[in-house]
């Protein structure tokens, strides 16, 4: 009987991110395509709201012998400038949580940093741009499991506070 009753919350949530366009018609819609620290390359969705945009992204290193993915969601809100492609002003400030997850064959490391950054926006067309944000990540969590036992050379650094930087490219639909 519970399961019945979350079906039309859930539904209208869904609705939201299918249909856009319909239940925001005055907002815009961004793909994102990036590469960055802690973000690595990336592809994302952004959904704009005036001002201020809701964010997710996905993003991994192919390396051989490791797993490397990171998961961001944030938002920015555009405070500064003008642009004559869009209406969305091009400086912004932007915060988020970044999960990133790590597993090679002796260890594997989760962790959760809070995001604070500042970026600028420039556009190209009125479709197509790109921005580049730099800031700080602050460690909120750290979880690490050893696979195998430390070898002779083991060296280890965690740094509560890591530097952000990276680019995107975006597409508005």
């Amino acid at each position: 009987m519970n399961r019945i009753k979350n079906i039309p919350p859930l539904l209208i949530c869904l609705s939201l991110f299918l249909f856009p366009n319909q239940t925001f018609p005055q907002e815009k819609v961004d793909i994102t395509l990036g590469i960055g620290f802690p973000k690595f390359m990336n592809a994302g969705i952004r959904y704009q709201l005036n001002q201020t945009q809701l964010g997710f992204s996905i993003g991994s290193i192919p390396l051989k012998d490791e797993t490397i993915i990171s998961i961001n969601s944030g938002v920015q809100y555009h405070f500064a400038g003008t642009s004559e492609l869009s209406d969305r002003r091009p400086w912004y400030v932007g915060s988020g949580l970044n999960y990133i997850y790590d597993e090679s064959e002796s260890i594997i490391e989760k962790n959760l940093y809070l995001i604070i950054e500042v970026g600028w926006d420039i556009n190209f067309t009125k479709k197509f741009g790109m921005d580049a944000y730099i800031g700080a990540g602050l460690l909120l969590f750290e979880k690490r499991v050893r696979k195998t036992p430390p070898g002779w050379f083991n060296f280890e650094i965690k740094l509560p506070v890591i530097p952000t930087i990276g680019v995107s490219a975006f597409y508005r639909i």
